[in-house]
């Protein structure tokens, strides 16, 4: 079963290679589908005790929303996002037990020293205890805090590992979303601000599409997120976001040629983006030998251009790893995760 670990503990605790996995899907922007249940899923049920030892089905909530966090009761971490939650449902729209807030711990620790630890926070009414870890697996929590957002009928709305910056936002919108009260589209927009004033009419529709994809590829939807990729490339040629989320399925299907072809058209029409180098990088890596080399040499300068770039470092990384150099490919890929996992 996985464990979820504080960020400082998985990156002493984790073995090179293994950090590597979780460092690649941190890198390349899945970490919430690589540690989380993905949106539009049935939410895993449990049945876990509370402090108190009352056993509290997760099935029996349903008809109200309900918004899990994975932690521990003395994890920074932890305190601050149940803070964040808490405050957040002060908003007059959750009032009236709209959602119900749960805490679900797993440190192997009597019921009464859990209870004087939660009187000494701000945390949900309701903390329930896992030391078997059945739910942190089912839900397959690799970091705390995590959170769980699940709608009125038991499916997953949105997954977020870490504290992020924007926490207070998301949630407030993923609990509207839960109840009812926000459109997939304003939720959307929430998500990704980048996307809520398009240029024109056309820029707009190509938003939707690539938006479309991501999440097609979130589900695994590989061969309907190419076509909603390429529809958005139809429609505004030279869109970059759609064309770094169809490089990166290309790259991931193996489809070489393909995915360089579809960087170094990027770079043409965008000669700075580090994205694109990035891309061809990666390209360069997985052939091997000569490719390989130019990649490294690409990735220094990357590197000395800016040093807060964790994809360079974990593909760094992974040069090191091939050939064997295992010291050097464990630094990268713990500067790189050390990188991600603050941003989370």
């Amino acid at each position: 079963m996985k464990r979820a670990f504080p960020c400082g503990f998985a990156l002493r605790s984790i073995g090179g290679i293994g950090l590597a996995a979780i460092v690649g899907l941190l890198a390349a922007g899945s970490v919430a589908t690589a540690s989380n249940p993905p949106a539009g899923v049935e939410a895993p049920r449990f049945v876990l005790d509370d402090l108190n030892g009352t056993a509290v089905d997760l099935k029996m909530l349903r008809g109200r929303a309900v918004v899990i966090v994975f932690g521990e009761l003395d994890h920074e971490g932890t305190r601050k996002t149940c803070d964040a939650l808490l405050t957040a449902l002060t908003d007059a729209r959750l009032a009236h037990g709209k959602v119900i807030p749960i805490l679900v711990v797993a440190r192997d620790q009597a019921p009464e020293i859990l209870r004087e630890q939660a009187n000494e926070g701000r945390f949900p009414a309701l903390i329930l205890h896992d030391p078997t870890r059945e739910a942190f697996g089912a839900y397959q929590i690799l970091v705390i805090p995590s959170v769980v957002v699940i709608d009125r009928e038991g499916v997953v709305v949105h997954a977020m590992p870490g504290f992020s910056p924007r926490f207070a936002d998301v949630i407030n919108a993923a609990m509207l979303r839960a109840t009812g009260q926000m459109s997939p589209e304003q939720f959307e927009q929430v998500l990704h601000p980048e996307l809520a004033e398009p240029i024109d009419r056309e820029s707009a529709r190509a938003s939707r599409l690539t938006a479309l994809g991501d999440e097609l590829v979130r589900h695994g939807l590989l061969d309907l997120a190419e076509e909603r990729y390429k529809e958005a490339l139809a429609i505004a040629p030279g869109y970059e976001r759609a064309m770094l989320g169809l490089g990166r399925l290309l790259i991931d299907a193996d489809r070489l040629v393909e995915a360089e072809a579809m960087y170094r058209s990027l770079l043409t029409k965008h000669p700075e983006s580090a994205e694109a180098q990035l891309g061809i990088a990666e390209v360069g890596i997985r052939r091997g030998g000569d490719a390989m080399g130019e990649a490294e040499s690409t990735l220094h300068i990357l590197l000395d251009r800016d040093q807060k770039q964790p994809r360079a470092l974990y593909l760094l990384g992974l040069v090191y790893e091939k050939r064997g150099q295992w010291a050097d490919a464990a630094r990268n890929y713990k500067a790189a995760a050390e990188m991600l996992l603050r941003t989370q």
